[in-house]
Protein backbone atom coordinates (compact mmCIF):
# COMPACT_ATOMS: atom_id res chain seq x y z
CA UNK A 1 0.00 0.00 0.00
CA UNK A 2 2.84 2.38 0.76
CA UNK A 3 4.17 1.45 -2.83
CA UNK A 4 0.66 2.88 -4.31
CA UNK A 5 0.91 6.22 -2.32
CA UNK A 6 4.51 7.12 -3.19
CA UNK A 7 3.60 5.49 -6.93
CA UNK A 8 0.34 8.04 -6.64
CA UNK A 9 2.56 10.69 -5.19
CA UNK A 10 4.91 10.59 -7.79
CA UNK A 11 2.39 10.73 -10.70
CA UNK A 12 0.74 13.73 -8.96
CA UNK A 13 4.05 15.37 -9.21
CA UNK A 14 4.89 14.79 -12.79
CA UNK A 15 1.23 15.48 -14.07
CA UNK A 16 -0.72 18.19 -11.23
CA UNK A 17 -1.28 20.55 -14.58
CA UNK A 18 0.67 23.66 -15.59
CA UNK A 19 2.51 26.09 -12.66
CA UNK A 20 0.62 28.34 -10.81
CA UNK A 21 3.61 30.96 -12.62
CA UNK A 22 2.15 30.39 -15.64
CA UNK A 23 -1.29 30.89 -14.69
CA UNK A 24 -0.44 34.22 -13.10
CA UNK A 25 1.17 35.21 -15.60
CA UNK A 26 -0.05 38.80 -17.32
CA UNK A 27 -1.42 38.48 -20.79
CA UNK A 28 -0.17 40.65 -23.61
CA UNK A 29 -1.52 43.55 -24.21
CA UNK A 30 -4.70 44.03 -26.51
CA UNK A 31 -3.68 45.57 -30.28
CA UNK A 32 -6.06 47.95 -31.49
CA UNK A 33 -6.63 45.63 -35.11
CA UNK A 34 -6.47 41.59 -34.90
CA UNK A 35 -6.47 39.69 -37.77
CA UNK A 36 -8.61 36.30 -37.75
CA UNK A 37 -6.31 33.18 -37.87
CA UNK A 38 -7.65 30.26 -39.65
CA UNK A 39 -8.23 26.93 -37.52
CA UNK A 40 -5.20 24.77 -37.05
CA UNK A 41 -5.33 20.92 -38.04
CA UNK A 42 -3.96 17.75 -37.52
CA UNK A 43 -3.25 14.67 -39.25
CA UNK A 44 -5.66 12.14 -37.08
CA UNK A 45 -3.17 9.48 -38.08
CA UNK A 46 -0.10 11.17 -36.81
CA UNK A 47 1.08 12.02 -33.04
CA UNK A 48 3.10 15.11 -33.74
CA UNK A 49 1.53 18.47 -32.81
CA UNK A 50 0.55 19.61 -29.20
CA UNK A 51 -2.08 18.05 -26.68
CA UNK A 52 -3.76 17.92 -23.66
CA UNK A 53 -3.49 14.95 -21.21
CA UNK A 54 -5.23 13.82 -18.83
CA UNK A 55 -4.61 10.70 -16.27
CA UNK A 56 -7.21 9.49 -13.76
CA UNK A 57 -5.27 9.44 -10.71
CA UNK A 58 -6.60 6.94 -7.97
CA UNK A 59 -8.65 8.96 -4.90
CA UNK A 60 -10.92 6.92 -3.19
CA UNK A 61 -13.85 5.56 -5.45
CA UNK A 62 -14.26 8.80 -6.93
CA UNK A 63 -11.33 9.06 -9.66
CA UNK A 64 -9.47 12.49 -9.95
CA UNK A 65 -8.37 13.77 -13.18
CA UNK A 66 -4.94 16.06 -14.03
CA UNK A 67 -4.50 17.83 -16.90
CA UNK A 68 -0.84 18.70 -18.37
CA UNK A 69 0.02 19.85 -21.64
CA UNK A 70 2.36 17.85 -24.23
CA UNK A 71 3.78 18.13 -27.91
CA UNK A 72 5.13 15.50 -29.49
CA UNK A 73 7.68 15.47 -32.54
CA UNK A 74 8.20 12.52 -34.84
CA UNK A 75 11.56 11.71 -36.87
CA UNK A 76 10.73 7.99 -38.20
CA UNK A 77 9.97 5.86 -35.30
CA UNK A 78 11.20 8.58 -32.68
CA UNK A 79 8.96 10.46 -30.75
CA UNK A 80 10.28 13.28 -29.19
CA UNK A 81 8.88 16.47 -27.57
CA UNK A 82 8.01 18.16 -24.41
CA UNK A 83 5.69 17.82 -21.19
CA UNK A 84 4.23 20.44 -19.11
CA UNK A 85 3.20 20.04 -15.95
CA UNK A 86 3.21 21.19 -12.46
CA UNK A 87 6.39 20.21 -11.98
CA UNK A 88 8.09 22.47 -14.70
CA UNK A 89 8.69 21.21 -18.71
CA UNK A 90 10.21 17.48 -19.20
CA UNK A 91 11.62 15.85 -22.21
CA UNK A 92 9.70 13.38 -23.97
CA UNK A 93 11.26 10.01 -25.20
CA UNK A 94 9.68 7.72 -27.37
CA UNK A 95 8.75 5.52 -30.21
CA UNK A 96 5.16 5.72 -32.32
CA UNK A 97 4.90 2.77 -35.12
CA UNK A 98 2.04 1.24 -36.49
CA UNK A 99 -0.72 2.92 -34.36
CA UNK A 100 1.03 2.06 -31.39
CA UNK A 101 2.87 5.01 -28.40
CA UNK A 102 5.13 4.23 -25.85
CA UNK A 103 6.96 7.57 -24.23
CA UNK A 104 8.71 8.09 -21.51
CA UNK A 105 8.88 11.81 -19.34
CA UNK A 106 11.30 12.44 -16.74
CA UNK A 107 11.17 14.89 -13.60
CA UNK A 108 13.66 17.64 -12.82
CA UNK A 109 16.42 15.84 -11.46
CA UNK A 110 15.70 13.02 -12.98
CA UNK A 111 14.53 10.83 -10.22
CA UNK A 112 10.99 10.17 -11.19
CA UNK A 113 10.23 9.16 -14.87
CA UNK A 114 7.08 7.78 -15.86
CA UNK A 115 6.33 5.43 -18.96
CA UNK A 116 3.46 6.17 -21.25
CA UNK A 117 1.72 3.31 -23.48
CA UNK A 118 -1.23 3.61 -25.61
CA UNK A 119 -2.56 3.92 -29.00
CA UNK A 120 -3.55 6.44 -31.74
CA UNK A 121 -7.25 6.01 -31.74
CA UNK A 122 -9.71 6.31 -34.82
CA UNK A 123 -11.18 9.42 -33.95
CA UNK A 124 -7.89 10.75 -33.36
CA UNK A 125 -6.74 10.99 -29.94
CA UNK A 126 -4.41 9.00 -27.60
CA UNK A 127 -5.04 6.72 -24.73
CA UNK A 128 -3.21 3.94 -22.67
CA UNK A 129 -1.86 3.55 -19.36
CA UNK A 130 0.80 4.69 -17.42
CA UNK A 131 2.34 2.21 -14.80
CA UNK A 132 2.88 3.50 -10.94
CA UNK A 133 6.52 3.56 -10.14
CA UNK A 134 6.80 0.52 -7.66
CA UNK A 135 3.06 -0.48 -7.29
CA UNK A 136 1.25 -2.86 -9.18
CA UNK A 137 -1.58 -0.54 -10.43
CA UNK A 138 -2.07 1.58 -13.50
CA UNK A 139 -3.36 4.83 -14.47
CA UNK A 140 -5.50 5.81 -17.27
CA UNK A 141 -4.77 8.58 -19.38
CA UNK A 142 -5.80 10.04 -22.78
CA UNK A 143 -4.84 13.23 -24.82
CA UNK A 144 -6.93 15.24 -27.09
CA UNK A 145 -5.68 18.44 -29.39
CA UNK A 146 -6.50 21.53 -27.84
CA UNK A 147 -9.31 23.40 -28.58
CA UNK A 148 -8.89 26.11 -30.92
Amino acid sequence: MKSLVLGATAALVLTAGLSARQATSTPPPATAQTTPTAPVTYDPKSPVGPWIITITLPAGSTPATSATKMDLQLEGKKLSGSFVSQAGAMPVAGEFADGKISFTIAGPDGAVQATFKGKLNDNGTLSGTMPLPGAQAELQWKAERPKS
